[in-house]
């Protein structure tokens, strides 16, 4: 019976791990906007800006997107842990 207490669902531990991993992935891509690393937030305005009407976002904008991805990313490491 100690034996038996011991297994592991090993489908529900890969899914819990999947989830973690993709959390970790969403809040660093967070970090790395909201700290402009490696100009991020910049290249990603210069390529957006060509389709948005004039003066309606900034850099900063997606700085603050940044964020918001880091609260996605929370929550999804959260799911994996509780």
């Amino acid at each position: 019976m100690a034996i038996q207490a011991l297994r592991v669902d090993s489908e529900k531990v890969m899914s819990e791990l999947f989830r973690l991993v993709f959390g970790l992935l969403i809040i660093s891509f967070g970090i790395s906007m909201l700290g402009n690393f490696w100009n991020l937030a910049d290249r990603m305005f210069e390529r957006a800006a060509s389709r948005m009407d004039p003066g309606t976002a900034a850099p900063n904008t997606f700085r603050f997107i940044g964020i918001i991805v880091i609260l996605i990313g929370a929550v999804w490491v959260g799911t994996a842990l509780f």
